[in-house]
């Protein structure tokens, strides 16, 4: 039977996985650079680290897989939609999703169509960088 892991073994297997190496995961659980290093060469270990290895990997493979579903239905919606305010919808329902609809008021009558436009073509993104941009003073040379 295998022995188990103590809570700085797991934790120190948890900081492996994350990328730290032995001396780094040795002063984060408080242990000697040794210790760390004996408990790599120990297949109780390394088991521990694959298996969070692989729970991590397919916890973010299901992640990727619903954002994935969600743009989809989106992208779909945008697609197939004839009414500009239904294609606005999508829009809205994209940016819910997404995080990045801030209130109702952000999009108006008025600027619907601009909005629409602008967003479903990246010139907000545009418009952004070009702004933040500083100008520089323009030289002459002489010759």
């Amino acid at each position: 039977m295998a022995k188990q892991l103590n809570a700085k073994q797991i934790q120190a297997a948890q900081y492996a996985v994350q990328g730290y190496n032995q001396t780094q995961i040795a002063k984060m659980v408080d242990v000697r650079r040794e210790t760390v290093n004996n408990w790599f060469k120990k297949q109780e270990f390394t088991d521990a680290v694959e298996a969070i290895r692989t729970d991590i990997q397919e916890a973010s493979l299901l992640v990727v897989q619903n954002l994935h579903d969600k743009v989809q239905r989106v992208h779909l919606a945008l697609l197939d939609a004839v009414s500009e305010k239904v294609r606005l919808d999508a829009v809205k329902l994209f940016k819910q999703e997404f995080g990045l609809y801030k209130s109702q008021k952000e999009i108006t009558i008025t600027d619907t169509r601009k909005q629409l436009d602008s967003w479903l073509s990246g010139a907000e993104i545009i418009e952004a960088e070009t702004t933040e941009k500083k100008q520089l003073p323009q030289t002459e040379t002489r010759q």
